[in-house]
């Protein structure tokens, strides 16, 4: 009777592992577009650059010590409503991002204004200007992995080897995840980005995240 559970949602959680492929793709584009536009303002130095991706990677990283709090989403079903609700959330602020970004070049003349005797004050208050507007979207990309997890876990009912399954399978949905993400940047930076322009290739990285979301919460 315990293996019953398991065997009812094995076609959602290869569905939910084709999501997040997809999810993987989404937002690997949409970091690209950001530090494109980003850079138009920073500059495309080392340093600057590396301060978008830092601050991108610290988003996605205090997103998975959030999403490790996932055990008290009970079920899988709440898990798969949780992951939805992030990828809607990727996608709404993705989506006003552009407008937040207009406003971007006049703060950063004005940081460079206050900050101008010592490079390193400035750098450190360009940091935070990048942190501040990418920290939402990407502490919500980094809790989607342990949300899923999650979902993995619970699909696995009581088994005996419910640990080291879903250890298997979460490995697994980070390495379809990665795939994805892969292919992303190969799409945004040689396809995406040169035919469509930056803010149509946004457009459609939002819609893919929508649509991931519209999906998840039809799941649940």
């Amino acid at each position: 009777m315990s293996a019953a559970p398991a065997r009812s949602a094995l076609p959602a959680r290869s569905l939910v592992a084709a999501l997040f492929v997809v999810s993987g793709l989404a937002s690997l584009v949409l970091e690209t577009v950001w530090v494109r536009a980003m850079v138009l303002v920073f500059g495309s130095t080392t340093f600057a650059v590396s301060t978008v991706l830092t601050a991108f990677m610290g988003g996605l990283a205090l997103g998975s010590l959030a999403g490790r709090r996932a055990a008290r989403l009970g079920d899988g079903r709440r898990a798969l409503l949780a992951y939805g609700l992030l990828e809607l959330a990727v996608a709404g602020y993705a989506l006003a991002l552009p407008l937040l970004a207009r406003g971007l070049p006049s703060l950063h003349a004005a940081l460079f204004g206050s900050a101008q005797s010592s490079y390193w004050s400035f750098a450190l208050l360009r940091f935070l200007l990048a942190f501040a507007l990418l920290v939402l979207p990407t502490v919500a990309m980094g809790a989607t992995l342990p949300v899923l997890a999650r979902y993995y876990e619970a699909s696995r009912g009581e088994r005996a080897d419910r640990e080291a399954a879903t250890a298997r399978e979460v490995g697994g949905l980070y390495a379809l995840n990665t795939a994805g993400a892969t292919l992303g940047v190969l799409l945004a930076g040689f396809v995406l980005l040169p035919r469509l322009g930056m803010a149509a290739t946004n457009l459609a990285a939002c819609a893919a995240d929508a649509l991931l979301g519209l999906l998840a919460l039809a799941l649940y």
